[in-house]
């Protein structure tokens, strides 16, 4: 009798395990694969920017809400993210772990959603449970799931696979509540982050997938998908104004290269990086962009052969491999936009970043699952095996990866390694030193940095550390040739302004400083420096109306609150 209740439980432990191994097993891996990332820190790369340093994500409260809908990121709509900042800080502050266990919950969670998204469209449960394995721990995703400021793709994506699962639901059932939740879904996906508005042109092909054949039914229920995506595609035009460069021809070229780079990446996952820099001109005649235009070319060829010699049939399989390849240049083609970012826009040319494949890496994993499930129905042994090595090889290299992510020194340690001619890993790496107080390998570092190409922040850096060792002309002359080459660089135009009123140049201080505020940064030591010069040039209105805007950046601003009485 004292042991009818352990039985009874450990009875349906068992039924739960043999009901949910999958479930319990994709869970197990993606938690320990990146368990060792939770003991990350935060990052000087967009940590700062939308964590760390951005009073919006300091907390749940109604003004910033109101903030988090209203303003970008600063080209970004993503108040979904900024939301779930919030929540974070609301819970534990500035705690780098919540932020990271944040990132992996929403990256298993998006792991069972594949699994049985892959379930729904196939009915193979060995295929949907390689995708979902493969999409676990493949590290090509780590920079997703271990970079606390990609909240917003590890977010939208969970969104976006709930928004798909719960059509193939309503697909099933024809509830309208589940086709409600599904455009629900969408919406807080877009939220999260704009670049899963391709959704739409993709459901589509899941009709196509399921051997549905395009009606009119079909195509209706689709546009409220499709009214969502261009309503916030128009956002994002918006807050992308200004700042995105290239001409088309380019974005084609760069896109295309990305696509092939996104394939060798997933077949063979090393040499991974935050920055991949590209220093080629792009044009046709450069080798590797040829070869690229003409692999992506050559795939499209052949996965249109099927379907142009096939037969007509009820169920059209031909269609197949065209509208896979057709899905994956979809997913991957908001990032096309990105030929050029950076400092110095028109001459940092960046072709990838590991993050845009999460969602688009779908594709080609479902074809590798597929593949483990044609070899475990022919030869089960052989299956397990090679499910086990690729997952046990790619779990250990996500597990590497997702450590490079640390902190800021071993991330641009990490690129360094892959890319020794980024000169922003080379400035930051510098930038660190000389924060430690290694000045001379720090100088080294900007160097280098500068033989890799003229760029504003190696001079800016170069600017400061003589600025600091008392050799004001030579750090003139540096801030003077940062702002050469980015004429917008407020962090140098406020420290040469500075300088310039320092040695009686008031007038030119006056236009630096002006500058510097009109660059959309405003750091109080350029309004309270421009107080002081319209003092000196006995312009007393200007004088207390930028010690007013710098009181009211920084209340705490003693130089201000002395000047205009204030206690």
């Amino acid at each position: 009798m004292p042991y009818t209740m352990p039985m009874a439980f450990l009875s349906k432990v068992r039924l739960l395990l043999v009901a949910h191994w999958p479930v319990l097993l994709l869970i197990a891996i993606a938690f320990l694969t990146y368990a060792p990332s939770l003991g990350n820190g935060f990052v000087t790369w967009d940590d700062e920017l939308l964590i760390t340093l951005n009073p919006v994500a300091h907390g749940l409260s109604i003004h910033n809400i109101r903030m988090a809908f209203t303003m970008f990121d600063p080209e970004l709509y993503i108040p979904l993210t900024f939301l779930s900042f919030q929540l974070n800080f609301a819970l534990h502050g500035l705690q780098p772990l919540g932020y990271h266990l944040g990132n992996l919950l929403l990256h298993i969670g998006s792991v069972l959603l594949v699994y049985r998204i892959v379930r729904q469209l196939t009915g193979r449960q060995i295929a949907a449970l390689a995708t979902a394995l493969f999409f676990a721990v493949h590290p090509l995703h780590a920079e997703a799931v271990a970079w606390a400021s990609a909240r917003k793709d590890v977010l939208a994506a969970f969104f976006a696979l709930g928004a798909v699962t719960l059509l193939l639901d309503w697909r099933q059932t024809r509830a309208p509540k589940s086709y409600a939740a599904s455009l629900l879904s969408f919406l807080l996906a877009l939220l999260a982050k704009v670049h899963v508005l391709v959704l739409p042109l993709l459901l589509p092909c899941l009709a196509i997938a399921q051997g549905r054949r395009l009606g009119r039914r079909t195509l209706l229920t689709t546009i409220p998908f499709l009214t969502l995506s261009v309503t916030f595609g128009i956002v994002a035009l918006v807050g992308k104004s200004g700042r995105n460069t290239g001409i088309l021809w380019e974005k084609m070229l760069i896109g295309m290269k990305a696509a092939v780079f996104t394939l060798e990446k997933l077949l063979v996952p090393t040499g991974l990086s935050v920055l991949y820099p590209y220093t080629k001109p792009i044009s046709l005649f450069t080798p590797d962009l040829l070869v690229s235009a003409l692999l992506v070319l050559t795939i499209t060829l052949i996965c249109l052969l099927p379907w142009v010699f096939s037969s007509r049939s009820p169920i059209p399989y031909s269609r197949i491999p065209l509208l896979l390849w057709f899905s994956f240049l979809l997913l991957l083609a908001p990032s096309f936009t990105n030929v050029a970012k950076g400092h110095d826009a028109l001459r940092d040319v960046y072709f990838f970043s590991d993050r845009y494949a999460y969602l688009a890496s779908l594709i080609p994993l479902g074809i590798a699952g597929w593949c483990i499930d044609l070899l475990w129905q022919r030869r089960r042994m052989l299956g397990i095996g090679a499910l086990s090595a690729v997952t046990i090889v790619f779990a250990l290299l996500a597990w590497r990866q997702s450590l490079t992510w640390r902190d800021t020194e071993s991330l641009f340690r990490s690129v360094l390694r892959a890319y020794p001619n980024s000169h922003v890993a080379l400035g930051n790496v510098g930038a660190i030193l000389y924060q430690r107080g290694e000045r001379q390998k720090a100088l080294e570092y900007y160097q280098a940095s500068l033989k890799v190409r003229p760029n504003s922040a190696a001079y800016f850096n170069l600017g400061v550390a003589a600025e600091e060792s008392g050799l004001t002309a030579r750090a003139e002359e540096f801030y003077r040739k940062a702002v050469e080459q980015r004429p917008w660089d407020a962090q140098a135009l406020t420290r040469l302004g500075l300088l310039m009123l320092k040695r009686g140049a008031t007038a030119e201080a006056v236009d630096l400083l002006l500058r510097a505020i009109d660059a959309k940064a405003t750091p109080v030591e350029a309004f309270t420096a421009l107080g002081r010069a319209y003092a000196k040039l006995g312009q007393m209105d200007k004088s207390h109306a930028a010690y007013e805007e710098a009181l009211r950046i920084d209340p705490e601003n003693a130089e201000a609150a002395g000047v205009l009485g204030v206690r």
